[in-house]
Parts: structure tokens; sequence; C-alpha cells
């Protein structure tokens, strides 16, 4: 401001001096009691900036004067009396030149003229930093105003009261403050520039935590999910954690709707939904760490209380059994707000038919099942207006007409067999009816037919592999009905087994996320390894390379935590053995390096907004610093291939610190509400360009092709320098090469 008040005064005195000299020749022709003196020392009461809409305008009166004359801008003289000041009537915002001089009958003197800004808006104060602190526990509060005119002074006000002056720290304000207790707090800024304008900062709402809270504690989403308009509905919430319930208050669509009440952990709160659609309901419960969580947002779809739309409600069907052979009659009993035109049966998941409506609304149809068994049943209906329900489902247990006796199959024989030898698999089905016949089945697999001798079924069959089997018989008794007997699980060894083979865990039981990890496992005992491959959490992930009988295979973890690995090698007989499960835990990846991009891991579902896209720049000062947008961040960097993947913990242990601007001389810099261009100097500095041939000077014709417009909000992120006011004034070739690095710029 003090540069901008001398630059004024200067051009006061220019303009008094130009007036001096503009005086005709015969005026110093003039008697000394005939000439007049200009008025002096012409001043703005406040200053020359000021807030005042209306100004009182001060100057010393030349001996001999009896009248004076003003005139506002470029307007018309207007006469005063024999006077020493004068207010004008009220002023907007903007520059006025003010000048007066004095007369009397005999002369008029020079004119003598003061320059004068009138600025009545304040500041912008945008929100508080952080939004979290600890009760008891001091935080540092800070702002970062901005304006034409620099903010002067900062106070700091916390729901409501004023507690105290912040600290001016370069363009930034702060303030140590300590919250007593645990809860919300409107905290806002309130700042004063410097011709005394005051603006109340936009409210942040700080959450203030326990510092030693001690366990768990989840607001899960309300219940229900649908309601009805005009019609009370209860809605719940029953939160849950180490740390117990104190209270809960109701939200609905944003706006508090009243506490709930406690019934054994569970609040209640009943609610009129006045109108139909949906609602955005959550509850904000209280521990009893006096800490309040906010629960999970749940979409209450309300319906009309009169609708005539809604879909018919479709039962399960009777009865719940059947007999097969036996035509049965099964029936549903729709419900609507209208009629139900039609209705279907499906019988495990086919049409089998239209149903005959009855007088009383239910509906029927005659099916007969032809085998027994278990079947899902249930019904399709459609009502006047064409709305479709499908029905609850019914498990219809069918039983066969004559099943008047015991049928039982065991567990085949043999439980042991020698690969590439045959083997007779045989099983013994008993009971008071009849076996008619059996199947065998591998691996659930039918392999064929088995051969009947005296009521014992057998069937040659050849196991190619060594290893374990599950088979078992499925046989059909004298009534035609089928059951599949108990599986046995038969062990098939190798026909030249005459060896050990042993793969133990894998090594090493340790790793770090994102690092190359080397794998190995070495197979022992009488038999020699030919392969191994490796599995991790249960995938494989390649085979492994033999190194004079030690398996190896290079594997990077991507995440941090516990996964299962092992290795799965063949012997010289052509067996694979399973090894031992060895658990590896994986660390945070701590190394990288200053000076480095780095994010976070994202998941397949991540969408283009999650957090993980974020990319930092991990700056010297151990802060990890923001990229505003695309435009900056291609300033200074080509594509993202130096990008590197940290874990999440990491990532939170860094402080944010301040953000990435633009290389100086690089680019033109202009805001959204301003027509000002910038040239881009070191330490984040702006220096205005007075002109645009200054502008194409040092940045050729074409130099709108680098300008970038930069959002308001970033103000704060530079300091303005002084104006740019001659082509030797700014380098940009300097300016460019003034910095190596992001790192400069902090």
């Amino acid at each position: 401001m003090t540069t901008r008040f001398l630059k004024k005064v200067f051009a006061a005195t220019v303009v008094l001096s130009m007036a001096l000299s503009a005086l005709p020749t015969k005026t110093f022709a003039l008697s000394i009691a005939a000439s007049l003196s200009a008025p002096s020392n012409v001043s703005v009461t406040g200053g020359a900036y000021t807030n005042d809409t209306t100004p009182t305008i001060t100057w010393e009166r030349p001996s001999g004067a009896t009248w004076y004359e003003i005139m506002l801008d470029n307007g018309s003289w207007t006469s005063l009396s024999n006077v020493s000041t004068y207010t004008l009537s009220t002023l907007t915002d903007g520059w006025y030149t003010f000048s007066v001089r004095a007369l009397n009958n005999s002369a008029t003197s020079a004119t003598a003229s003061v320059t004068m800004e009138i600025d009545t808006v304040g500041p912008t104060v945008p929100a508080v930093s952080p939004s979290t602190a600890t009760e008891d526990e001091s935080t540092t509060i800070s702002v970062g105003p901005f304006g034409e005119s620099a903010p002067a002074w900062c106070d700091l006000y916390v729901n409501g009261t004023n507690v105290g002056d912040m600290t001016k720290t370069g363009t930034a304000f702060i303030r140590e403050y300590t919250f007593t207790n645990t809860g919300s707090y409107t905290v806002y800024a309130k700042c004063t520039d410097g011709d005394n304008n005051t603006t109340s900062g936009t409210s942040r709402s700080i959450t203030v935590g326990d510092g030693d809270v001690d366990g768990t504690f989840t607001v899960p989403a309300v219940s229900p999910a649908t309601a009805t308009e005009d019609e009370s509905t209860t809605i719940s919430v029953t939160p849950y954690g180490t740390l117990d319930a104190e209270a809960c208050t109701l939200y609905v669509s944003g706006s508090s709707v009243g506490s709930m009440t406690e019934s054994s952990g569970t609040f209640k709160k009943s609610y009129t939904f006045t109108n139909d659609g949906d609602y955005t309901v959550y509850a904000y419960c209280e521990d009893e760490n006096g800490n309040w969580t906010k629960g999970s947002s749940r979409t209450v779809t309300v319906s009309e209380e009169d609708s005539n739309d809604d879909a018919p409600t479709v039962p399960r069907v009777s009865p719940s059994t059947a007999t097969e052979d036996e035509e049965v009659t099964i029936t549903v009993a729709p419900t609507s707000d209208e009629k139900v035109s039609w209705c279907d049966l499906y019988v495990n998941g086919s049409n089998v038919g239209d149903m005959d409506r009855n007088s009383d609304g239910t509906f029927e149809i005659d099916y007969t099942f032809t085998n027994d068994g278990s079947y899902t049943v249930y019904a399709v209906c459609t009502d006047a207006s064409y709305d479709v329900t499908t029905g609850t489902s019914r498990t219809i247990t069918v039983s066969n007409e004559d099943d008047n006796g015991t049928f039982t199959v065991p567990i085949v024989l043999p439980a042991t067999a020698t690969e590439d030898e045959a083997t007779t698999i045989s099983v013994t089905p008993y009971g008071t009816l009849d076996a008619e016949a059996c199947k065998l089945y591998v691996e659930g697999s039918l392999i064929g037919s088995m051969t009947d001798y005296s009521g014992t079924f057998k069937k040659s069959y050849t196991f190619t592999n060594d290893g374990s089997y599950t088979a078992y018989a499925y046989c059909e008794d004298e009534n035609g009905d089928w059951t599949r007997g108990s599986s046995r699980t038969i062990k098939v060894s190798n026909e030249d087994d005459n060896g050990t083979f042993t793969v133990p865990a894998v090594s090493p039981s340790t790793a770090t996320e994102d690092e190359s990890t080397t794998i190995s496992v070495t197979p022992y005992g009488t038999l020699d390894a030919e392969a191994c491959k490796l599995y991790v959490s249960g995938s494989l992930v390649g085979s492994m390379t033999d190194y004079s009988g030690t398996f190896k295979k290079s594997y990077t973890f991507t995440n941090d935590g516990s996964y299962t690995a092992y290795a799965y090698c063949e012997d010289e007989n052509g067996d694979w053995t399973k090894g031992s499960s060895r658990t590896i835990k994986v660390t945070d990846k701590t190394t990288v390096a200053t000076g480095s991009l780095i994010k976070t891991a994202c998941s397949t579902k991540a969408t283009a907004t999650d957090p993980c896209k974020a990319v930092y720049f991990y700056g010297d000062d151990g802060k990890r610093h923001v990229f505003a947008n695309e435009s900056v961040y291609f300033n200074w960097y080509s594509d993202f291939d130096d990008v590197e993947t940290v874990s999440s913990s990491f990532m939170a242990s860094l402080t944010i610190g301040k953000n990435v601007t633009y290389r100086p001389g690089s680019v033109l810099v202009k805001f959204d509400s301003s027509s000002k261009v910038y040239a881009v100097e070191e330490t984040r500095t702006l220096r205005h360009y007075e002109s645009s041939s200054l502008v194409k000077s040092d940045y050729g014709a074409d130099w709108k092709e680098v300008l970038v417009s930069v959002p308001d909000s970033l103000y704060s992120n530079y300091t303005i320098g002084n104006d740019i006011d001659s082509t030797s004034d700014f380098d940009r070739t300097e300016a460019y090469y003034s910095v190596s690095d992001i790192n400069d710029l902090f």
C-alpha cells in the first residue's frame, strides 16, 4: 500500500507542476498583490485510499484568495466560498481526481489536485484449515485471505466468539487454539484489509475428537429402505462396536429431524414423509467417549399412499408336498390394490401354464409331477396395469407313490489303487427294495454302468495318475427311483513309487510391497525334483527356475499384508507334490526417495475421481504437494512414467504442503475474474505486465498460446510482486532457469 500511495502522491505533484507550466505568460506580469498561489497540501481525510464514500478534501488557503472553485475528474468547475475543506457526495468504488483552484477579483491560481481510490470491498476469506482437531491439544488454525488490497489483520471466531488475533505468516494468518471438548465447532476468520474493509470468511465445521479413544464405534445405515407418504414410519439404527452409543439424532435430506429414542441399544424415531420420492436418511450418533459419528446414508424410497401402480404381492404357492404321477392342485392367493388379471405357474424355472382365476381372487392349476424329488415352484402374476411380480418360491417335496421300503447305497470299494493298473470298483446296495442298476462316477463324471454280480455291482477302472479321487455309485431301486451313494476317497499310488520326495515351505517369510522378492524352495528326498511352480494366495504365478536343486522365482507384492505361498513340484517319476504353505508378511514400502511422484494403488473398481488417482510431489521437506490440475502437472512432466505407488498408510503419514505452481518463465498467468496478465517469477511470484506490448516483447506475438487461466481459489498460492514496466524489467530465460526442480518452489 505504501508503494501505491507514493505513486499517487507523485502523480498529484506532476499534475500540479503541469498546471503551473500551462499558465499564460501574462499571468507573471501581474503585480504581486494581484497574483495567487495555488492551494497547497491538498489531501484526503483518512488517506488517498479510503472506504469512506463521502470523503472530505482539505487544503491550505493561499494569501489573497477570496473564493475557490473545485472540479471532480473532468467535470465542470463549482464555486465555493473562502473555505479550505469540502465533503464530496456519495461515490462508488473506483479512482477519482479532485482539483481545486483559488480566485480573487484579479486572478485565478494554478490548479492543485489529489488522486484517490474509493474501496469498500473487503478481502476474500476462504474457510480455515484444518477440518479436524483433538480435544485438549493445541491446533494451528490457518486461513489464506486475498484481495486487491492486502489483508492487514484477521481475528479468529469459534462458535461466534472472537478468540483473538491471528498472526500473519507470509500470505496466511495462523493462530494456535485448544478445543477443550469433543464435538463439532463452527470456525471462521474475519479479516480486514488496508482500506479498513472487513469480511467474515466462509465457516468451517471442525470436528474435535477424543485423543484417548480406545474402542470401535460404527453407525450403520438406518432401516427401513421404503415408506409411504403421509404415513408414520419408524426409522431405526443399531450402532455397534466396543463403545456404547449414548445418543442418536436422525437426519433426513441433510436436516436434523430430532433425537432418536433408545430401546435396548436400538435407536428409533417416528417420521412422516409428506411427499413421495427418494430421500437420503442417516443417523448421527454419540459414543460413550462423547464423540459423534455420522452413519452410512440410506436412500428411503417413499411411495404414494394412494398409488394404483403398485405391482401385486405374490406369496408362496400351496401345497408343499405331492406324490409322483398323481395330479395335485397348486394354488396361490395374490393381493393388489387393483385386480390381478392372470398368473402363470413355474416349475424349476419353466412356465408350465396359465392358472385359473377363482371368484375369491385365488388362482389354481392342476399339475402332475412325474418323478419324486424336490421342485422349486412359484407363480408370476400380472395386474390390470400390467405390473408383474414374481412370487416367493416354494420347495415342493414329491414322494414316490409306492415308496414302501428302504434302499441304501453305501460307499464303493476299494479305498486304494495303483496308477495305470485296472481296479475293480464295487458297491452292494441294501434294504427291503432290490437294486435294479448302478452307475459309477469318478470326480463327478459318469464312467459307465456297473455289472450286477448277485447284488454286488462292479466296474473295472484304470486311474492314469496317482493322487486322491472321489468315487461313488448311483443306483436305481425296484420302484425306479435313483439314489446317490456315499462318496469314497480312493488313494492312487504311483506304480514305481520307490523313493521319498518332500517339498518344504518356500522362503523368505517377509517381503516389502512393490519390491521384487526372490521366492525359493529346495525339495529333498531320494527322488530328484524335475520342476516347480509357485502359487501365491492359491493362484499360480508361474514356473520356478532350477538353480542346482533350489527352485527360484521373482515376485512383487503390490500391497502390504499377509499372503499364503507354496511350491508345487514334480519328482523324477512324474508325480506332483504340493509343498507346505508359508505365510509371507509384506510390509509397507517406505523407501521412496524425496523428489519422487507418488500415488496409492487403485482397485479394479476405482472410478476416475477416486483419491487413489491423485498424484503428489514428495518434496525434500517431507511433505506431499498437490498439483492443482493437469495443466500444472504437465507444465513439469510429459507423462506419468515415473510415478511410484506407495501404501495408503505411508501416504497418510505425509502432511500436505504448499501446492505445486507453474514453472517460472514457462507460462503467462491470469485469474478467472480478472484480465490482468502476469509473468511467473521464482518463489511463486506473479508480476503484472503494464501493457500488452511488454508481453509481446518477452513472449512474442503468439503470447496467448502460453496464457493459462487460474481459478480465483488458487490466488493464495502466489505472491504478487512489482509490475513489469519496461522491456528490461523481466528476463524470461533467467526466470526459467532460476529453479532446477519443484523443490525450489517451497
